[in-house]
C-alpha cells in the first residue's frame, strides 16, 4: 500500500551540460528551505562533484604521460646501449 508523503525537491535545469537536462534534490524534512540558500547550496554540490572528477582524470591523464615518458625514454637508453655495445664488438 502506498502511502501519501510530501516531499520538497529542488530542481536545477542546465542547457551547458551533454550529458545531464535536470538534477533533483529531495530536501530533508527537518530543514526549512529558503530559496536562494536551498538553490545555491544545489550547485555547490553539483560543482563539488565535478571538481572531484575532473580532478581525478586530471590526476590520470597525468600519470599516463609519465609512464609514457618513461617508455619512450627508456627505450632510447636501451637503444644507446646497445648501439654503444655493437660499435665496441
Amino acid at each position: 500500500m502506498i502511502k501519501g508523503a510530501q516531499k520538497q525537491m529542488i530542481v536545477v535545469k542546465t542547457d551547458d551540460n551533454r550529458f545531464f537536462e535536470e538534477a533533483y534534490f529531495v530536501i530533508r524534512p527537518n530543514v526549512k528551505s529558503e530559496g536562494e540558500d536551498m538553490v545555491s547550496e544545489a550547485y555547490k554540490v553539483i560543482d563539488a562533484c565535478t571538481g572531484k572528477k575532473k580532478a581525478k582524470r586530471e590526476r590520470g591523464a597525468k600519470k599516463y604521460a609519465f609512464a609514457i615518458a618513461a617508455f619512450c625514454s627508456g627505450s632510447a637508453l636501451g637503444a644507446l646501449l646497445m648501439g654503444l655495445i655493437n660499435a665496441l664488438l
